[in-house]
């Protein structure tokens, strides 16, 4: 499949699920894109099953690497994916040792904000990039402002601030390192020139 989009304007893919490292054979995949292809490639996961192993393979390849954080309490976060909180935190930590650079991605909803003022600490004291997508479905008519909510979440630390009006993006820059970027969402806000800028082709 990949072959396929040699000659198209595609320029990335991505492995995400559900959870990609379910399937054995995705790191295998991932090898392969990373070096018999110029595209991009990515990794969607919750972290809980990098192994480190499994980190040592990444890091030998071109996977940018982002890791589903949706709470740092083990309940929840395993409510939420159906696994441990804990084996997500070796998974990193594996990451971290093979020097692979990962990002965090959190889901913003109405019933999960008190979740993300504990990922924004968690990412703030590691140093990480944390993008925060608000969640989207065709019962939400309104959604809270997560702008405001993590600039507020954020007032007792330095930071800079910057928006990206072609993209849409909203930056937190910590003097640590850390960033929190929010992508906005122009489907809710009827902005169809950005919606018409970005498309995915998804194979299940």
């Amino acid at each position: 499949v990949a072959k396929k989009l040699f000659d198209t304007s595609i320029t990335e893919i991505r492995f995400s699920g559900g959870e990609p490292l379910l399937y054995a054979d995705t790191i295998r995949m991932v090898e392969w894109a990373s070096e018999f292809t110029n595209l991009e490639v990515g990794i969607a996961t919750n972290g809980s099953l990098i192994t480190k192993d499994l980190a040592a393979r990444i890091a030998n390849t071109r996977a940018l690497m982002t890791v589903h954080l949706p709470s740092t309490d083990n309940e929840h976060y395993k409510q939420v994916t159906g696994f441990s909180y804990m084996d997500a935190l070796h998974g990193l930590e594996f990451l971290d040792y093979y020097n692979v650079n990962y990002s965090l991605n959190y889901v913003a909803h109405e019933k999960t904000l008190d979740n993300m003022e504990n990922v924004i600490q968690f990412a703030v004291k590691n140093r990480c990039q944390l993008k925060v997508l608000p969640y989207i479905n065709k019962s939400v008519k309104k959604f809270v402002d997560v702008k405001s909510f993590i600039a507020k979440k954020l007032q007792k630390y330095t930071y800079s601030f910057e928006h990206d009006d072609v993209c849409g993006i909203n930056w937190w820059f910590l003097p640590n390192g850390a960033r929190i970027k929010l992508i906005s969402t122009p489907c809710m806000d009827n902005s169809i020139g950005l919606c018409k800028e970005y498309a995915e082709l998804r194979l299940l």
